[in-house]
């Protein structure tokens, strides 16, 4: 992305990869890997059901 300033790099944020059922595949914090995401952040997951990314 042209222009964006943030990064996983950055101590502001937690970056996640997930499957399509919502298990974290890559994470900077290795015991969060193999993981429900809803596990590991409940509101966040919650949003992205209600936006239809998951269900």
């Amino acid at each position: 992305m042209t222009g964006c300033k943030k990064h996983c790099a950055s101590e502001e944020l937690d970056c996640y990869i997930l499957d399509n059922s919502g298990f974290v595949i890559i994470s900077e914090r290795h015991e969060h890997t193999g993981k429900f995401f809803g596990e590991i952040d409940g509101t966040i997951m919650d949003s992205l059901v209600q936006d239809r990314i998951y269900s």
